[in-house]
């Protein structure tokens, strides 16, 4: 193929792919308009959703909600990942930017295969390629904030296995509870729960809203929440 005929399929197929992600977020289900979401604070007037005042940034969440609101609850997904992303514009903001990475990257696939093999893929076949490899980008940012959470869980059910023997062994050598519990502060998240729950049932606060604090900013985790049901019993 003639190099000029392939530079203006790619832009093409570029073009077709981000007019279908467009489309898709026209048609999706009505949403305010950034510029209509005007409230009134002690501040003045303001634009909410946007982050840090940035205009461009609050359409880029507009666009990537329209496109596919969010499933439950997602700054709190993000709070026990971790913070994976440091906010809701940030992960919306990575979904774009994705996106488009994986277009362009679906565009040269299309471009490599027709090379290759020597065929002619045409504005549609690219623009195929194009906007697939698009909806995977997209969908990217949601899948490293799941992986995040089950690897954070997995890390917290390793520390316990070993935080339980030292609490274990503290209370064989007479230590009670709530200092067995202040003495695993150094094993990684377990132990700053744990630590947590120490200082905190000192305060005479109700032990259920220790429990309650110790176990939300991490991942929902069976094991971790009877470990802290047998502390609530302890105490």
């Amino acid at each position: 193929m003639d190099l000029n005929l392939s530079l203006q399929v790619f832009l093409l197929a570029g073009l077709s792919a981000l007019g279908i992600i467009l489309a898709v977020a026209a048609f999706a289900d009505p949403m305010s308009s950034v510029t209509k979401m005007i409230l009134d604070d002690d501040g003045g007037p303001r634009l909410t959703g946007i982050a840090e005042g940035n205009i461009f940034r609050a359409m880029i969440v507009d666009i990537s909600r329209r496109i596919k609101p969010e499933t439950g609850n997602l700054e709190e997904r993000m709070r026990r990942s971790g913070w994976v992303y440091k906010s809701i514009p940030e992960f919306h903001a990575r979904r774009m930017l994705s996106a488009l990475v994986y277009m362009i990257l679906g565009i040269a696939l299309a471009l490599g295969i027709q090379i290759a093999l020597e065929i002619s893929l045409g504005v549609v076949g690219f623009g195929i390629f194009a906007t697939l490899m698009a909806v995977l980008g997209f969908n990217m940012p949601d899948r490293a904030l799941n992986n995040a959470i089950t690897r954070r869980r997995e890390r917290l059910k390793k520390e316990m296995g070993f935080g339980l023997e030292r609490v274990a062994l503290l209370l064989q050598s007479g230590a009670n509870l709530m200092d067995a519990l202040g003495h695993t502060a150094n094993m990684g998240i377990f132990g700053k729960a744990c630590s947590m729950v120490a200082s905190q049932a000192s305060t005479g606060r109700p032990i259920s809203e220790i429990i309650e604090l110790a176990k939300h900013d991490l991942p929902e985790t069976p094991e971790f929440n009877e470990f802290l049901e047998m502390v609530r019993i302890g105490i």
